[in-house]
């Protein structure tokens, strides 16, 4: 088992959840996806299935899943801290908004001003 291989799959399943391409998803398809939808339960199966695909113990890997799953919490909540921190400082950088961000000025979105 590779614990890098884990650990990739239970962060691209938080921060699938966490960026926005599922409730994206979720919208053009017009139908919920309940565990696709929830970083603790897509990083569960999704980690159980790499587990078992690799033929771990059935054991370790419903062990490993769950961790990863209680992990998946405490990954959504760093990103959410981190989001909080690029705000400020973008926000300090950048105080006033440019004209050409008119549209985006008044969306609920924080990130939603911000170029990529």
């Amino acid at each position: 088992m590779c614990i890098g291989d884990i650990a990739a799959v239970l962060f691209a399943c938080v921060a699938a959840n966490h960026i926005g391409p599922i409730p994206d998803i979720e919208r053009v398809i017009h139908h919920r996806i309940p565990i696709v939808g929830c970083q603790k339960c897509l990083s569960f199966w999704a980690v159980l299935g790499y587990c078992l695909w690799q033929r771990n113990p059935v054991i370790e890997s419903v062990a490993i899943s769950f961790l990863c799953a209680w992990l998946a919490i405490w990954l959504e909540l760093l990103m959410a801290y981190i989001d909080t921190l690029y705000i400020k400082v973008y926000g300090k950088i950048y105080p006033t908004a440019h004209p050409s961000d008119a549209d985006t000025q008044h969306s609920d979105n924080p990130l939603s001003g911000v170029r990529e």
